[in-house]
C-alpha cells in the first residue's frame, strides 16, 4: 500500500444465474496484512468463509459477507466479528499481461462497535481476474 505495508490475499467470488433466473452467490475471501517489526509483529487477518453479496461493473467487482478479523499485537491475539467488503479492479490485459497493476481494497466493519479497518494497495505478484462468462 502507500505506506509500504505488505499484505497477502486469496479470493474466489462468483455469482451465477440458472436458466430459471435463480441467482446464487458464493466463494470466499481471505486477507492478511503485516505490520510491526520482527521483534514485535503486528498482523491483521480477515476471513470471509462465505461470500454473500457480489456486484460487477466492467473490470471492477465488489463482494463480501460476514467475517472474522484476528488482530495480533506482539504475543497478544484478539478476534472480532463483523462484515468485510472487498473491492478489486482488474487492470491488466489477460492476454498480454500488460497494463497497470491490479488494485485491491479491503474494508472490515466490526460488529457492535462499528470500528473500521481499511487497507488498499496495488497487486505486485499475482493477477486478479474480473470477468463474465455465459454458459449454455
Amino acid at each position: 500500500n502507500r505506506e509500504g505495508k505488505r499484505a497477502e490475499f486469496n479470493i474466489d467470488a462468483w455469482k451465477a444465474r440458472n436458466g430459471e433466473g435463480v441467482v446464487r452467490v458464493g466463494g470466499y475471501g481471505r486477507f492478511y496484512a503485516i505490520f510491526g517489526t520482527p521483534e514485535h509483529p503486528e498482523t491483521v487477518g480477515i476471513n470471509c468463509p462465505e461470500v454473500r453479496t457480489l456486484e460487477k461493473a466492467g473490470n471492477v467487482c465488489q463482494f463480501g459477507g460476514h467475517a472474522s478479523m484476528q488482530i495480533r499485537n506482539g504475543a497478544n491475539y484478539h478476534t472480532v466479528r463483523g462484515v468485510v467488503t472487498f473491492n478489486v479492479t482488474d487492470r491488466r490485459n489477460p492476454t498480454t499481461h500488460t497494463g497497470e497493476p491490479d488494485i485491491i481494497r479491503v474494508r472490515f466493519v466490526q460488529a457492535v462497535t462499528n470500528r473500521v479497518f481499511e487497507w488498499a494497495g496495488n497487486v505486485s505478484r499475482g493477477d486478479i481476474h474480473v470477468f463474465e462468462r455465459v454458459v449454455d
